[in-house]
């Protein structure tokens, strides 16, 4: 038959047609591709598959600050942790623990590719035989891993579940631990920090010998107070010998024996010499009368009056320099107590330096005691956030070895194999009848020749037409 364009769209009765006349190479082909399948299901490889549950829940990620997840946020945190337990870091600590580079397979990349790359290489390949199903409408989650080693999937299942527990604890507790290091570095800072000022301290108190700048203070001003109280009472004896002085030295320049001024004739012994004097005064009268001025005793009495005026006026005379010396004294004692309040002043002074001194080491001090002492707090809280080990993840089921292969399955094998098998089988069947169009049926005839069919030999079909012009013939198709 000749084929054009148009006749490449065939209907249903053509297909049917054309499907009926190479059924048995459609036959043939569902037949070779169902063997098939059974020869590669028996041929392939034995795949076991290890599965673990855990249960994922919400953790903060900074321990410190306390961040929680919102619940709009659990595809997403669901799905990073779906790329955690996928990752190569995962893989290396697998490695690590099951001693996977010790193995055939990984001396083998090693040597092919060296350590480094030959172990990044490893850890690939657990990724790609790494599995992470969620179960629906929950946080609980399932890891596979496939082997062809049921011994070794289940390892392998339960050391990805034990890695990722470890990693996810690390990352949880990583913040902590930086601030952690950071809180360490600070505290020695400031202990260090601490030491020095109080050394300096020290030393300036060693230096200038002070135990208490307070009390010390206070002592010499105690006794500053003390000495301005004495002070001031010298200055009024002072004041009050000078005026009786001044008074006496008056009394002497108007002519007045120093023996009759009342605070010289007071003196005990002066009164007893004037007292004495009085008496030979009445002796030597009554011998002028009786004995006369030229006898004897009279003349010793005389002589002995003379005597004790020469005494009386120097007593006097040394009673009148006691009085104006007794100033002298107080003027000296108080340029003493000047003296010695001009030292304690400077010393108040020096002792307000000092003090001034003392005080800034001792806020400088206070301060970065303070300031450590918080931050101690704070570090032993640090301390036991990052020491408390609390993960996201909780293992429900632990992957047990698999009792059956999860690949190659024989029944579906066969029955893709046999779906297989039917599309190519259609498929050869119509690129054949397509090559090489022949006639199958009533409706090849009329596209062909554009004439109506008038009767069929070899066929138990009704001829087609309204009028039922044709006839069936013994032999022969006639058109």
């Amino acid at each position: 038959m000749r084929t054009s364009p148009s006749e490449l769209v065939l209907s249903f009765a053509q297909i049917g047609a054309m499907l009926r006349a190479r059924q048995l190479l459609i036959a043939f082909v569902m037949v070779v591709a169902v063997a098939a399948a059974f020869v590669a299901s028996l041929l392939l490889p034995k795949t076991y598959v290890a599965s673990a549950d855990i249960f994922i829940d919400y953790r903060m990620n900074d321990p410190i600050s306390g961040r929680q997840f919102h619940p709009m946020q659990d595809e997403s945190y669901l799905q990073t942790q779906f790329d955690v337990i996928k990752s190569v870091q995962v893989a290396e600590r697998v490695i690590q623990v099951l001693g996977l580079q010790a193995t055939p397979d990984g001396r083998k990349l090693v040597l092919r590719y060296g350590e480094q790359r030959g172990l990044r290489a490893l850890a690939e390949s657990i990724v790609r035989n790494t599995d992470v199903a969620p179960h629906k409408n929950s946080r609980v989650i399932e890891i596979q891993y496939s082997s062809s080693d049921p011994k070794h999937a289940k390892e392998v299942a339960n050391a990805v579940v034990k890695a990722y527990i470890d990693l996810s604890l690390e990352m949880m507790n990583a913040p902590a631990r930086a601030r952690r290091d950071q809180y360490n570095a600070q505290l020695e800072s400031m202990s260090r920090q601490i030491d020095e000022l109080q050394k300096k301290l020290t030393a300036y108190q060693q230096q200038y010998q002070i135990v208490d700048v307070d009390e010390r203070a206070d002592l010499e001003s105690k006794q500053m107070n003390a000495l301005s109280v004495r002070l001031v009472d010298v200055q009024l004896q002072r004041e009050e010998a000078q005026a009786k002085r001044q008074s006496l030295e008056k009394l002497v320049k108007q002519g007045n024996p120093e023996s009759d001024i009342p605070e010289i004739a007071g003196i005990g012994h002066i009164s007893g010499l004037k007292a004495a004097l009085i008496s030979l005064d009445a002796q030597m009268a009554n011998a002028k009368i009786t004995l006369g001025v030229r006898h004897p005793k009279y003349i010793a009495i005389q002589d002995e009056r003379q005597a004790l005026m020469d005494k009386l006026k120097k007593e006097s005379s040394t009673a009148f320099e006691m009085l104006g010396a007794t100033e002298g004294r107080l003027a000296q004692q108080e340029k003493v107590i000047e003296a010695d309040i001009a030292s304690y002043q400077k010393k108040t002074f020096e002792n307000k330096k000092h003090r001034d001194v003392i005080s800034s080491y001792q806020r400088q001090l206070d301060s970065v005691q303070k300031i450590y002492n918080a931050a101690i707090q704070k570090f032993d809280e640090l301390l036991m956030t990052s020491n408390v080990a609390i993960s996201n993840a909780s293992v429900m089921q632990w992957a047990e070895v698999p009792e059956k292969h999860a690949k190659p399955l024989l029944r579906n094998n066969l029955v893709f194999g046999l779906l297989a098998g039917v599309v190519f089988g259609f498929g050869l069947a119509f690129l054949l009848e397509l090559m090489n169009r022949r006639v199958r049926c009533l409706e090849d005839l009329e596209r062909e020749f554009d004439e109506p069919v008038m009767a069929k030999i070899g066929f138990d079909e009704k001829l087609s037409g309204s009028d039922s012009q044709g006839q069936q013939l013994g032999r022969g198709m006639h058109a």
